[in-house]
């Protein structure tokens, strides 16, 4: 819009004042029937601009000022409105969010291109239309308190409505509403509609994803507290047969397995031998037996690593045993029993239903079974040496000649029943000679 200039202004003030003086001037005389026109004419000129000189004063502080006044204002709170809009344009055309004007009807004014993007209405198809014929019949009665509330100058909390879609389908939004004003001093309503279907997928994402989080260190904690009470228990008996049963019977807990089995290797390391199982036949125990190329046992000792079958039915790396099927079995899980870089044997377990393990669970299989390795090697090695023990005492007593053992310091450590005999004292007799 073009506003007057001062000057221009100035002129129209106090010429026209001139002009009427001057009309009303002729009026008379025409009226009084004395006009002549030379001399009448001449005299309206002088007598109306007198009368403007007269007049100019109270004209300029009363009239022209003000007047003049008040145009400035309306041209600069003009200027203030349009770069005002500017601004707000420049904001809601570069917004991430959906910005809508509403009059206090509720009728949509203008909507910026990021409805078009989330909603899939162009501008031409909402403009004009009642905004309640986009949000959902459930939360109409919601967003109208909202606009009522910011109409009566009130800063009402932002609230969650669903909008319709152009293809049906409705998205989530937070809407948070305020006035803007024209420069006439009208009022519309101001929206800013954020997509709330991301956040709430982000918040459900991130809840699902916590929930995972917490579950799988409740289960680890478990079998972490598992394989701890494992480790206390290997370690509370250093009888094999115990050891054994121990071993197969916590494996089996530790990862739901409906069948345990744990075998070593033969002595010529050319086989594998079931020392203990649970679920199959105990009669295989110390009998059955597996080579090269024959079952999961053979391929996780050949190759020194961990081994899965997902399905049995499928499986061609090795010969499956006739009794694997014959059980129903779908899946196993195997693991070398390692003793300082060398296999001792392999624990090994099966289950009816398909069972996929993860990386985490056959590492804790196999830390398991490496603490089954360690305990058991010590367990044969303890009774080695206890045979060794009952041998040397079988002998010691059965000698018949004396026998003294001594330390390097020179006690008496022990004596045999011959040597008692010998010298005719009891064996506390002799040790206490020392």
């Amino acid at each position: 819009m073009k506003f007057f200039s001062e000057r221009h202004l100035a002129r129209q003030i106090i010429f026209a004042p001139l002009a009427v003086v001057f009309a009303a001037e002729i009026l008379a005389m025409l009226l009084l029937g004395q006009f002549s026109l030379p001399y009448r004419l001449a005299e309206a000129v002088l007598d109306a601009a007198l009368l403007t000189l007269a007049l100019f004063p109270a004209l300029y502080f009363f009239v022209l000022v003000p007047v003049i006044g008040q145009f400035k204002r309306n041209a600069l709170a003009s200027q203030a409105l349009r770069a005002s809009e500017a601004r707000f344009a420049a904001f809601a055309e570069a917004s991430p969010n959906m910005i809508h004007l509403y009059d206090t009807d509720g009728r949509i004014l203008y909507v910026n291109p990021v409805t078009e993007q989330l909603l899939g209405y162009a501008s031409d198809e909402v403009v004009g239309q009642p905004a309640r014929s986009f949000v959902h019949a459930d939360d109409q009665k919601m967003a109208s308190r909202q606009r009522l509330a910011i109409i009566a100058g009130q800063n009402p909390a932002p609230v969650k409505v669903r909008l319709l879609k152009k293809g049906g389908d409705f998205l989530h939004a937070e809407v948070s509403g305020f006035v803007v004003r024209n420069g006439s001093g009208g009022q519309a309503i101001g929206a800013i509609l954020r997509d709330f279907s991301q956040r709430r997928l982000a918040r459900l994402e991130r809840e699902a994803q916590q929930a995972i989080t917490e579950k799988l260190l409740t289960e680890r904690t478990d079998h972490l507290e598992k394989l701890l009470n494992f480790s206390r228990q290997l370690t509370s008996t250093t009888e094999y047969a115990a050891l054994l049963r121990q071993a197969t019977r916590l494996s089996m807990g530790l990862l739901g397995l409906d069948f345990s089995t744990l075998m070593t290797l033969a002595d010529d390391q050319s086989r594998l031998i079931i020392r203990d199982t649970i679920g199959f036949s105990k009669a295989l125990i110390g009998t059955f037996s597996l080579v090269h190329g024959e079952g999961l046992a053979s391929l996780v000792a050949e190759n020194r690593a961990p081994a899965v079958v997902a399905d049995f039915a499928t499986e061609h790396r090795f010969a499956v045993p006739p009794m694997v099927l014959e059980h129903g079995i779908t899946s196993a899980i195997g693991v070398p029993m390692m003793i300082a870089g060398r296999v001792f044997g392999v624990l090994a377990g099966h289950t009816l239903a398909p069972r996929s393990f993860a990386p985490w669970e056959i590492a804790l299989y196999q830390n398991l079974a490496n603490q089954a390795a360690v305990a058991l090697d010590n367990a044969t090695h303890l009774a080695r040496v206890r045979e060794s023990e009952q041998k040397f005492r079988t002998f010691f007593e059965d000698a018949s000649d004396p026998i003294f053992i001594y330390a390097l310091d020179g006690r008496l450590l022990e004596v045999n029943q011959a040597a008692c005999e010998r010298l005719g004292y009891t064996r506390a007799e002799l040790l206490g000679l020392t």
